[in-house]
């Protein structure tokens, strides 16, 4: 598979995490909170041999939540029905979200593009406003991603 030309970062679930990954960042977590533990003896302690801790340690980092509010640009193809617009604001208002940049693009068969941003005070935060969001009818082909 060819690489692409600029450095992209992907936020992963642990769960489809490699086996290395998951041992770089634990070692990673030992060296920080052990300061007289070496290299060498987390790598043994981990299974992870030192040449591969060293590939990798600059480039798997653990997720820290964001404390900070976090900018989302959430984008969807909606039909508009009875009571679309409706559900759509008292959604926002449930997530007490000021949305900002909200845009309509008319597509055809009666289609919409919408897009928006909002602001979040964490990505599980975000997660579950996208999955009510994905849920309501009418929406199909619904995305968000941080900005």
């Amino acid at each position: 598979m060819p690489k692409p030309k600029d450095q992209h970062y992907y936020l992963i679930s642990d769960e489809v995490a490699s086996d290395v990954h998951h041992k770089v960042i634990w070692v990673k977590e030992q060296l920080l909170e052990d300061t007289g533990l070496s290299v060498n003896q987390a790598c043994k302690e981990a299974g992870l041999s030192r040449s591969t801790y060293y590939k990798y340690r600059h480039k798997v980092y653990p997720y820290q939540e964001r404390t900070d509010h976090v900018s989302y640009l959430f984008t969807l193809i909606c039909v508009f029905n009875a009571g679309f617009l409706r559900g759509l604001a008292d959604l926002l208002s449930i997530y007490e979200l000021e949305v900002e940049q909200f845009n309509q693009l008319y597509l055809k068969q009666g289609q919409s593009k919408l897009t928006f941003r909002a602001d979040f005070n964490s990505a599980d935060e975000a997660h579950n406003f996208f999955q009510a969001l994905a849920n309501m009818r009418g929406i199909s082909e619904p995305s968000y991603r941080v900005l």
